[in-house]
């Protein structure tokens, strides 16, 4: 595992201090290192006290010090580059019209409209998706509504209705 230096986890380990032995009296979480070091962390008096919390603040000062700047860059670097697991897109808030659908290009209409028929919808007249996209209507502004229907982006922008991009086989489910 590599850490925020760079180094693996087990160097860090093997040249970090150990924990000798902690204290705990509230507000305060005291730890002491067998280099002789030690560091204190105070609770918020809005927090409740959290023995587990106040013994990782102390690790992360011995770490950083007070250099929060340091601290920060190393958090926003690593929220940076995590990985999440992607959203679903919710095909029953679809179907129930709780937002609609954009696509910009007739390919990326026409692959929404196979995944629609993918999950058993028709138009409302019964046609296939598949077998018409409607997306020369509106082009690049094209929706499509969970119920069958579809519009123009102004539409659905000027009623008030969520508006999910679908691009490249994926959907902007900010």
């Amino acid at each position: 595992m590599k850490t925020l230096n760079g180094g693996s986890s087990e160097k860090l380990l093997g040249r970090f201090p150990k924990i000798d032995r902690v204290i705990f009296s509230k507000p305060a979480t005291i730890v002491f290192w067998d280099d002789g070091v030690k560091t204190v962390a105070t609770c918020n008096p809005k927090d409740k006290f959290r023995k587990k919390k106040g013994i990782k603040t102390c690790i992360a000062k011995r770490m950083f010090g007070n250099n929060f700047a340091a601290m920060d860059k190393a958090i926003n670097d690593a929220l940076k580059n995590a990985e999440t697991e992607p959203k679903k897109f919710d095909w029953e808030g679809f179907r129930e019209g709780t937002f609609v659908v954009n696509c910009c290009t007739e390919a990326d209409a026409k692959e929404f409209c196979q995944a629609m028929h993918d999950h058993g919808m028709r138009w409302l007249n019964g046609s296939r998706y598949i077998d018409y996209s409607n997306y020369q209507h509106y082009r690049s502004s094209t929706c499509y509504e969970g119920t069958s229907q579809y519009s123009s982006t102004d539409y659905y922008i000027k009623n008030h209705i969520p508006i999910v991009k679908f691009a490249h086989g994926k959907f902007d489910l900010r």
